[in-house]
């Protein structure tokens, strides 16, 4: 430790159960007039066992246009934001005291019922179909999707195709499968709510039990992929020779959270270009002039975790 450093200050925190088995933990930090809340259930992820290709992210589109539909009053800066991920989901929203009530309400209304609007499923779907059109023309991105998967993964793989999988399948996916999905991630059992700010722990209970006491709906926790075999650590370095600016990817084997070597690597990889201010950017870009920029970061999925460095010349 530094000299004069000392241990960061935990906030003291209260966790209550509500009678359908979601957990409510509220932090209260009253320095600011605002709060923040996330819902997290990890009954499923993106990394489940015959999940159609691309209809996480359909559903993320889904669920958020249903939640500014749902409290339109809202401004656009506090509209929650749905992500799918290896581990579960997460439903996110932010801003003044004054409007949790509006946030638990539209939050409430894209977790609890199941439902989706055929027209809404159909508009959200071509949007993403348009982008990935366009994202088709460029030539770095073909590469991306037709090969990097590849060498992470092995082309074996279910990881190894394209997010949305087949296009012309994509364009396919029902509302009553996005529907089917939203039962398969979400369960009050298996998900958690923390809320963090200038809030009354009181309130906040009564406002919870409010908006999600009475749902009810069992956890069918999906079966995981098995963890990325990396099955070519010798083909990592990948180069995307573009119009403009190139980029050099390197992708490799990463320490999970639970590996105890897992501090050091995460110190290791800011040093090298996990920020602007590493020394290494400072000498390749500033001082040699060689590369707009070294990033590195680490992505962690629920039994691995990949490295990635990207540099751009």
């Amino acid at each position: 430790a530094l000299s004069g450093m000392r241990p960061p200050t935990l906030p003291t925190f209260e966790e209550v159960r509500l009678a359908n088995g979601m957990r409510v933990i509220v932090v209260q930090r009253g320095a600011l007039p605002l709060v923040s809340l996330v819902l997290a259930c990890n009954a499923g992820g993106s990394e489940d066992v015959g999940v159609t290709p691309g209809i996480d992210e359909l559903l993320e589109r889904v669920l958020e246009r249903r939640a500014r539909e749902a409290a339109p009053d809202l401004p656009v800066d506090l509209r929650p934001d749905v992500a799918v991920f290896s581990s579960g989901v997460t439903v996110s929203a932010g801003g003044a005291r004054d409007r949790l009530g509006a946030m638990l309400v539209s939050i409430a209304e894209i977790v609890v019922t199941p439902r989706s609007d055929g027209d809404v499923v159909r508009r959200e779907r071509q949007l993403l179909v348009d982008e990935i059109v366009d994202a088709s023309h460029s030539y770095g991105v073909r590469v991306r999707d037709v090969h990097e998967r590849v060498l992470i993964y092995g082309r074996d793989d279910p990881r190894a195709r394209p997010w949305y999988g087949d296009l012309d399948a994509f364009r396919a996916v029902a509302a009553s499968e996005i529907a089917a999905r939203h039962r398969a991630l979400f369960a009050p059992d298996a998900s958690a709510v923390v809320v963090v700010g200038d809030v009354e722990v009181a309130e906040v209970i009564d406002q919870m039990a409010s908006a999600f006491g009475s749902w009810s709906a069992p956890a069918v926790h999906g079966t995981r992929l098995a963890a990325a075999a990396f099955p070519t650590p010798a083909a990592r370095l990948h180069a995307f020779p573009v119009s403009g600016p190139a980029t050099i990817a390197l992708r490799g084997r990463a320490p999970t959270r639970l590996q105890p070597d897992r501090a050091a690597f995460e110190v290791a990889t800011a040093l090298l270009g996990g920020m602007f201010g590493a020394r290494i950017n400072r000498v390749l870009r500033e001082e040699r002039g060689h590369t707009y920029g070294v990033h590195a970061t680490l992505n962690d999925y629920r039994e691995y975790s990949v490295l990635e460095i990207d540099l751009a010349v």
